[in-house]
């Protein structure tokens, strides 16, 4: 109680004891960009010499202070300055208007080059995880377009699938971590990632993971490509770009990216302390490739020519904080009716209590349309938001929605740091955008 107090209090106390937590963290960040072993990158001396803001509406117009932007902004600065990231982006939506939309850093290239691209708030970044939200609520409106039911079994379509006793695994169940086939071996090889048969006939023949709930990195999205390819006759990215990036009048949202925007992309790059000890087989085991090799795999124009449902929608936060604010709107917006509110009800929907994760080997919680939900032990989307819903991407990125405060998220980042001080500074965003952003019930 003395915590939550201490957060969302605008006494003297609340500030003084936040402004002490980001001293701490600044000096942590100092020691830790000179740690030996550490990769950091160079930030800029003068941030506004690297900040890009859009456009945006004064809070006030929603009742909030006019400061309300800054002091939300002030945390992306934070987290800029532990030098884990060349570029962060955030967009912040409330009550369906743009309060924040800035960026800072580097899209490509690092401080004293001659090839640097700036990064703007219309600089696209790969989603790699936050891909599996969207592509699983598109599964939604496919059966709301009667393309299929999820409740059909995986094998109605891939009759292969079900070797090894997973005959009786449902679509809905794929969608929720639970069609126990969350990983592949790729054998060292991550251009195999990019092999869609050869990932298929892996998935075909595996046997079913113990665990009933195993976090699927990237396989799911290649068993929903194939569902939809057969049930439908057309490609997935059909459907994606027909039901969703058309409708939602967005320039990127692809999976895959076209030509003509690879030159502006923000380039992925390792950072952060070295993975030791147990922690080292993680990545390995989530994903199926070291973080080293999927930094060089999601930079390659292999990657950026495929389909990987669960792992390669390139968007800007703007355009993720869109597609959420359709969700908030119960499938609406600018007038276009994009899915059925029934269809947003049942995709958010999900167990009371979060299920034990045979991927993660800690308890995780997902709706049945395929969201993260925010429930111990690790709030993504912030304290004091127990309805808020969305999905975390490789490492930092972040989209999400909070129905109680009609807040709808995108943040982006280029790094890929998996330990340092930088957390606190990744957790402070939706703390800060909670703090600032109070319930409406609470205006």
């Amino acid at each position: 109680m003395l915590t939550k107090k201490l957060l969302y209090s605008r006494g003297p106390l609340a500030n003084l004891s936040w402004g002490m937590a980001d001293h701490a963290v600044d000096v942590a960040n100092s020691l830790f960009s000179h740690a030996p072993l550490v990769k950091t990158v160079d930030i800029a001396d003068n941030f506004a010499r690297v900040t890009n803001i859009g456009e945006e509406t004064s809070p006030e117009r929603l009742g909030l202070p006019a400061d309300t932007a800054d002091k939300i902004w002030k945390s992306v600065e934070g987290f800029y300055r532990s030098r884990v990231h060349n570029q962060i982006t955030l967009c912040v939506r409330r009550e369906g208007k743009i309060i924040v939309n800035r960026s800072i850093g580097l899209a490509q290239g690092e401080f004293g080059d001659s090839d640097t691209v700036a990064g703007t708030v219309d600089t696209p970044f790969c989603l790699f995880s936050g891909a599996k939200a969207i592509s699983a609520l598109l599964m939604c409106k496919l059966e709301e377009e009667g393309a299929f039911s999820l409740s059909d079994r995986i094998t109605k379509y891939v009759p292969e699938f079900g070797q090894q006793g997973k005959e009786k695994i449902t679509i809905a169940e794929l969608i929720a971590h639970r069609a126990r086939v969350p990983a592949v071996d790729v054998k060292g090889n991550p251009s195999l990632i990019a092999d869609h048969d050869y990932i298929l006939d892996l998935l075909c023949k595996a046997k079913p993971h113990s665990s009933k709930q195993a976090y699927h990195a990237l396989t799911g999205g290649f068993i929903m490509a194939e569902v939809v390819q057969r049930a439908t006759g057309k490609p997935i990215g059909d459907a994606l770009d027909k039901y969703f990036r058309k409708p939602l009048g967005m320039k990127y949202f692809t999976y895959g990216l076209d030509k003509k925007y690879r030159d502006k992309v923000s380039l992925c790059h390792e950072s952060g302390f070295p993975l030791v000890g147990p922690m080292q087989g993680l990545p390995l085991q989530i994903i199926g490739v070291t973080i080293e090799q999927a930094v060089e795999l999601g930079n390659s124009e292999v990657f950026y020519d495929q389909v990987l449902p669960a792992g390669n929608i390139f968007a800007t936060a703007e355009e993720c904080s869109r597609f959420y604010q359709m969700i908030l709107n119960k499938g609406s917006y600018n007038g276009v009716q994009v899915l059925d509110p029934e269809t947003i009800r049942k995709a958010r929907s999900g167990d009371f209590l979060p299920s034990w994760d045979g991927t993660f080997n800690i308890p995780a919680h997902f709706s049945r349309g395929g969201f993260m939900l925010n429930s111990p032990p690790a709030p993504l989307f912030g304290i004091d938001a127990p309805r808020a819903f969305g999905h975390l991407g490789f490492i930092n990125i972040i989209t999400w929605a909070d129905p109680q405060r009609k807040v709808a998220v995108g943040l982006m980042s280029s790094g890929k740091p998996a330990l340092g001080p930088h957390l606190y500074n990744f957790s402070n965003i939706p703390n800060s955008i909670n703090r600032y952003c109070p319930k409406l019930g609470r205006r």
